[in-house]
């Protein structure tokens, strides 16, 4: 099987497709493991995917999107805003290759993301690839995320 990753044009209607059916299978699995349902991902349409000013990088498993992240650039600071994993593709270091491959693009970069700190996977996963924890913040009552930096 060929894997690859590449940047996901959201003008293509196909990897846009693709990448909101992704988000939404990934984080209502999210939203199930932290007891939140209110992820803003998980709110958009496609529209609002189309329009998001994010740079999308994918695993493709031959033509399709099995993984993706996305992320903003201000200045030096590297904001990653969606780690998306199919389930079929869980525990398989796939986001861990495209966090590796975001980190190779911007070596000079500052980076941060949030995750829900009942999002175990997530969190150790940050915290092994040199993120450390930062700050805190309540988002719904109950609902902590946790804001990671390397």
């Amino acid at each position: 099987m060929n894997i690859t990753i590449k940047q996901v044009q959201l003008t293509d209607q196909d990897q846009l497709e693709q990448l909101w059916y992704l988000q939404h299978i990934a984080y209502r699995l999210e939203a199930a493991l932290i007891g939140f349902d209110q992820i803003p991902p998980l709110l958009e349409n496609m529209d609002d995917l189309s329009k998001c000013k994010e740079i999308v990088y994918g695993i493709f498993a031959e033509e399709e999107l099995i993984a993706a992240l996305s992320y903003t650039i201000d200045n030096n600071e590297l904001d990653i805003a969606r780690v998306v994993v199919h389930p079929d593709w869980h525990r398989k270091g796939m986001a861990r290759r495209l966090l590796q491959h975001v980190f190779a693009l911007y070596p000079e970069h500052l980076f941060s993301v949030w995750a829900a700190e009942k999002n175990t996977p997530a969190c150790e996963l940050y915290r092994s690839v040199g993120f450390v924890p930062r700050m805190k913040q309540e988002v719904a009552p109950g609902v902590w995320l946790q804001c990671y930096e390397k």
